[in-house]
């Protein structure tokens, strides 16, 4: 088994992050400033980092929109990158019905009522999954990482799903349960994911770590 390095991207700022409505959850494009940014994470990416091996991308569009630039960047370059999707998208729990053409602000009595019921296994409308289901998601996505035979690879993603992996790797649960919920609920406040942070995941003969997703390599100003 070889040793393997993972960067766990964040996608860059979408129309929704900007604070603007948004019509189709999965279909969110980036904001101008997130187009700049996903520029600014391509130059880096390529400087600092050894040509990836693989791209893993989100179905969700946002993600596809971040990398777009490293992915252009590579073809123009010969370089040889496997692309792949996996289910490693956004954790999608308020119904989507209910959401249709509404800002991240008017969702918040929404969202805080959600999070108050603490149900891992409760499915809160059409086209939404469960707290059990997204950490059913995580397991899936580190052990198919287990299985992968290249390195560097690259996953760009979204903040909730980083943040269940960080969970996952640092406190393995026994069982999904109301505590675990609430843990997961209370680092989406201590535990930042902005737009474009980088978190590295290192696989060492089976071992898994992780770190916190950090953007010192973007400049002040695009952050």
């Amino acid at each position: 088994m070889i040793n393997k390095t993972v960067y766990l991207i964040r996608h860059a700022e979408s129309e929704a992050n900007a604070g603007l409505r948004t019509m189709n959850h999965a279909g969110i494009a980036l904001s101008n400033k997130g187009r700049m940014q996903a520029k600014i994470l391509c130059e880096f990416l390529q400087e600092k980092i050894a040509a990836p091996k693989l791209i893993i991308l989100s179905p969700f569009a946002r993600a596809k929109e971040t990398a777009a630039p490293l992915i252009e960047g590579l073809a123009r370059n010969d370089s040889r990158v496997e692309i792949r999707e996996w289910p490693v998208q956004e954790f999608t729990y308020l119904c989507l019905t209910k959401c249709n053409n509404t800002t991240r602000e008017e969702r918040t009595e929404m969202r805080e009522a959600y999070w108050k019921r603490l149900d891992p296994y409760e499915i809160n409308g059409d086209g939404t999954e469960s707290f059990s289901h997204l950490m059913g998601r995580v397991d899936r996505f580190l052990g198919l990482l287990q299985k992968i035979n290249c390195s560097p690879a690259i996953v760009f993603t979204h903040s909730e799903f980083i943040r269940a992996t960080i969970a996952k790797i640092n406190s393995p649960y026994k069982f999904l349960d109301q505590d675990l919920m609430e843990l997961f609920h209370k680092s989406r406040e201590t535990l930042k994911v902005p737009n474009i942070s980088v978190s590295k995941i290192r696989i060492k003969k089976g071992n898994v770590s992780i770190t916190k997703p950090s953007v010192r390599h973007i400049p002040l100003e695009a952050r």
